[in-house]
């Protein structure tokens, strides 16, 4: 079928939301072929990793950026820890 040929091409693209909607048609066309269900789960589930990393994205860039403080460390000399206090 065209459809779930278009829908092949998309996918290897990776434009997984045209993809999607091709092999929907296919699959309306011919619901038994389990090679077209099987492409229809792998894009529907490609899709939501792909609005995930979008929505994780979204909320990185709005998070105000700034150098991190800096600490004040004690500083010791190894020579003077025993074994406990080393580790």
């Amino acid at each position: 079928d065209i459809h779930a040929a278009i829908a092949s091409i998309e996918d290897w693209l990776g434009n997984y939301r045209p993809a999607l909607d091709s092999i929907l048609h296919a699959v309306e066309l011919e619901p038994a072929n389990s090679k077209y269900r099987w492409l229809k789960a792998k894009l529907q589930k490609q899709n939501i990793v792909v609005d995930t990393q979008k929505a994780k994205m979204e909320l990185i860039s709005t998070v105000p950026r700034a150098f991190p403080t800096i600490l004040e460390l004690e500083k010791l000399s190894a020579k003077d820890l025993d074994t406990n206090e080393f580790m």
